[in-house]
This record gives structure tokens, C-alpha cells and sequence, in this order.
């Protein structure tokens, strides 16, 4: 057990709810299905990325952590346009001492059409059913892209959901797909794509 990790969890969730900040929606982006969704992408990963663009991140709670255990990694961008996770983000960063992993609030297609992907070898979306847009509308060639999306319709934020994989997949634009699988979450399917464009 880590207790490096534990100890940032639980500090960051302390100085939550002492500033009147959302906790729960900070405890609820470590929770086992967000982890077991994340560790299924980073186990099919089949190359070493040095920086990463992670889209629709969070908290970063969980995915920085398990890249960094798996890759020797120089870089992690995470982009969030909910201004209200930054705070527990930016501690829980502190707190695990990752000086190369950095926190921008920002709408992910407002992002890369700015910043563009020149810099990372991966970018990963596991919030694709969040976005009120699909991957095609904005990939640019040169990297890897892993992505994650899912059919759990009714759920606040879930404004683009798709049917099946096939269905997903075709929506991401990635014409050279390395992996595309579908993993039965109980309630819902979740959705994995990875290739380039």
C-alpha cells in the first residue's frame, strides 16, 4: 500500500472540506470503477510515452499515478474545464511531490485548437461521453490517442454516450486502431479505442 498516495488523498480531501470545497465529488474520482477503467487503458498502452495530454482529467487522481508507475514519464497535462476541481487538484499534485504533472482549466476543444498535440506522444480522453463533441471533430495526426466512453445513459454530464463500440469507435476518427474493446462495468459498457489518425 502506498502511503504517500493514501496520505495526499487524505489530505487534500481535509483541506476540501474545510474550505467548503466538493469532497465528495473529490472522493468520488478515486473510486473503484474509475480505477479499474483507468488501469485497463494504461495496461493496453503497448508503447513507453514520455508526455501526455490527458483530456477531461479531473481531479488526476488516479491516471498520473498509474502512468507514472508504468512509464518513465517527463510530462502530464491535465486539462479540465470544471474550474472547481483545480484546487483539489493542484494540492493532491503537491502532496505526491509530481513536479512534472500540471493542471489547466480549459475546455478540451478550446485546448487543442489553441495548443494543438505537437508537444505529446499520447493523448488520452477517458471522458469522451462528457464532451459535447466527438474525438473526429478534433484529432490531428502525430500521436497516440487511447480513449474511453461508455453507454451509462441518465447520468448528469453524460451528454454523449454511444450504443456499442463499433459505434465509439467510429466516432473517435482513428484510422489505424491498435485496441478496441468494450469491458462490462454491471450497470453500464465501458468503451476502449487506441490508434492514431
Amino acid at each position: 500500500m502506498n502511503v504517500q498516495y493514501l496520505n495526499a488523498l487524505s489530505t487534500t480531501m481535509m483541506h476540501l472540506i474545510d474550505q467548503n470545497q466538493n469532497a465528495f465529488h473529490f472522493a468520488n474520482s478515486f473510486r473503484g470503477k474509475q480505477i479499474e477503467s483507468k488501469q485497463w487503458l494504461v495496461n493496453k498502452i503497448g508503447f513507453s510515452p514520455k508526455n501526455i495530454l490527458i483530456l477531461g482529467s479531473w481531479y488526476g487522481t488516479v491516471l498520473p499515478v498509474l502512468l507514472k508507475e508504468k512509464f518513465d514519464v517527463d510530462s502530464i497535462d491535465c486539462v479540465d474545464s470544471d474550474g472547481s476541481v483545480l484546487i483539489g487538484a493542484e494540492i493532491f499534485t503537491e502532496l505526491m511531490g509530481y513536479d512534472y504533472v500540471k493542471h489547466y482549466t480549459q475546455d478540451a476543444k478550446n485546448y487543442l485548437s489553441v495548443y494543438g498535440v505537437d508537444d505529446y506522444d499520447l493523448v488520452i480522453n477517458t471522458s469522451c461521453e462528457h464532451m459535447p463533441f466527438d474525438m473526429k471533430d478534433v484529432i490531428e495526426s502525430g500521436p497516440v490517442y487511447a480513449l474511453e466512453s461508455n453507454n451509462y445513459y441518465g447520468i448528469d454530464g453524460h451528454v454523449n454516450c454511444k450504443d456499442s463500440l463499433a459505434e465509439f469507435e467510429k466516432s473517435t476518427g482513428l484510422s489505424n486502431v491498435f485496441v478496441s474493446e468494450e469491458k462490462d462495468m454491471e450497470n453500464y459498457t465501458r468503451y476502449l479505442v487506441i490508434g492514431t489518425c
